[in-house]
């Protein structure tokens, strides 16, 4: 008598996830592909496919494309058993199942190179209801750079200070810029404002320290951010500046994979 055959629906049903999420997600065509499935279907896979369940109705799925499902699978099965990369795998399912694209694949690749440091930054990198044009301008460092030159005038020109008030002044201006708001999804990451050669302040860089610009660079390296660079003027006492801007394809991921 032939062996029954396992079918990928059945190992993920067996898995926790309700049979229907199961058949509607896979369907017949894969059954033959259910042995491939069993080496994924353990208790991280799980955890995600419920949280996946708990956000959808079962009319609103459509069945997932063979070579995606098991690339999720595959990678999902392996992320870390983190909160806030559950809920991203699980909810770049959802956005998978209401209507396949190729960027799902893209972004389920992203996701598997990322921890849950990268994750946590990226959110807060990209604020939350808000839409952004699908492309940032292509000035947009430039129009940066005068924002933030713009901003450093307005709270340079005061009174006439003391030496003392002038280091004051210059640790409370680099303060300000490293805190200042950008117009496009981002982040100041550092200030070097040397108010004279012999007294350089900077703001940023020792609060970040290794660990912090090691997540950027992981981010960058996905090219989800992009660094920038810059003095904001000539002068020997010009501020440098530091900092991230999230790419077109960086809100896009975040804002699939967040829900």
């Amino acid at each position: 008598m032939p062996a029954e055959l396992v079918t990928a629906a059945s190992i993920l049903a067996g898995s926790g996830v309700s049979t229907w999420v199961a058949d509607k997600l896979l369907g017949p065509s894969f059954d033959a592909l259910g042995e491939q499935f069993r080496a994924y279907a353990g208790d991280r896979l799980s955890k995600i496919l419920q949280r996946f369940e708990s956000k959808v109705e079962p009319e609103q799925l459509t069945q997932l494309p063979p070579g995606f499902a098991l690339q999720y699978f595959q990678k999902a099965s392996f992320s870390e058993d983190d909160e806030t990369l559950t809920e991203m795998w699980a909810n770049l399912l959802v956005s998978a199942s209401r209507g396949y694209h190729s960027h799902h694949a893209n972004f389920a690749d992203i996701l598997s190179r990322l921890g849950p440091e990268e994750v946590r930054l990226l959110n807060d990198l990209v604020p939350r209801g808000e839409t952004f044009a699908p492309c940032p301008p292509v000035n947009l460092k430039s129009s940066i750079r005068e924002e933030l030159a713009a901003e450093f005038k307005a709270i340079y020109y005061r009174s006439e200070r003391t030496a003392e008030q002038m280091g004051k002044e210059a640790v409370d201006r680099s303060q300000l810029l490293y805190k200042k708001k950008l117009s496009w999804p981002g982040r100041i990451t550092a200030v070097d404002y040397p108010y004279s050669c012999q007294d350089p302040h900077v703001y940023g860089k020792s609060s970040g320290g290794f660990n912090m610009d090691a997540t950027y660079d992981v981010l960058a390296g996905q090219r989800l951010i992009d660094h920038f660079a810059f003095d904001l003027s000539q002068s020997f006492s010009s501020p440098y500046v530091e900092g991230v801007l999230v790419t077109s394809l960086g809100i896009n991921f975040v804002q699939t994979c967040r829900g």
